[in-house]
């Protein structure tokens, strides 16, 4: 759903399937709030005003949106937390204020990135995605994760993590061709 169809619903009362979508861009916004001095419920309450004010904005007719509504919804929580930062006194305004705005396209891409590793790992199945998440997410150590998964020696839980590897970097070659047809 592109961005003018997001305005289309919020306008017509279709609120449910715009909110499904606006809220894909959350967990970028959470990790620009987290970095930056800020907790989960903090993230939550920054998220839920730039939504409102993204849907009062939507209600006007003459409303348009130069940039996608992530990219928005982004900089509508960067310059919030700017101003409850300056009320709060946790960080001068001169720290925050040289966040270059490549944040908002690194953050978005990251969060693409995300979403691609994710479906890798669904494709992989419980026991590959299982050893590369303790490995690379958890940073749990061969032998941990031998006794945890219940392999009878790490050599043998090493070769099964790089068995799912190749199959992970194969599957991530061909949903990436799948994606660019």
């Amino acid at each position: 759903m592109n961005s003018s169809e997001i305005l289309v619903q919020l306008r017509s009362g279709q609120t449910t399937p715009a909110l499904k979508e606006l809220y894909k861009a959350y967990p970028a916004i959470r990790q620009f709030i987290k970095t930056h001095g800020g907790n989960e419920d903090d993230a939550k309450d920054c998220f839920q005003d730039a939504l409102m004010i993204l849907y009062r904005n939507a209600l006007k007719p003459e409303f348009e949106l130069s940039a996608s509504v992530n990219t928005y919804l982004y900089s509508v929580c960067r310059f919030l937390w700017k101003d409850q930062l300056k009320k709060k006194n946790r960080e001068s305004d001169a720290e925050i204020k040289d966040i270059p705005m490549e944040d908002i396209s690194t953050a978005l891409q990251q969060e693409e990135e995300s979403k691609f590793l994710q479906q890798v790992l669904n494709k992989l199945g419980q026991k590959c995605s299982d050893i590369l998440q303790l490995f690379y997410f958890k940073k749990k150590n061969m032998e941990e994760i031998a006794h945890e998964l219940g392999y009878t020696s790490v050599d043998s839980a090493k070769t099964q993590k790089y068995k799912c590897l190749e199959r992970a970097k194969q599957m991530a070659s061909e949903l990436n061709l799948s994606s660019t047809k």
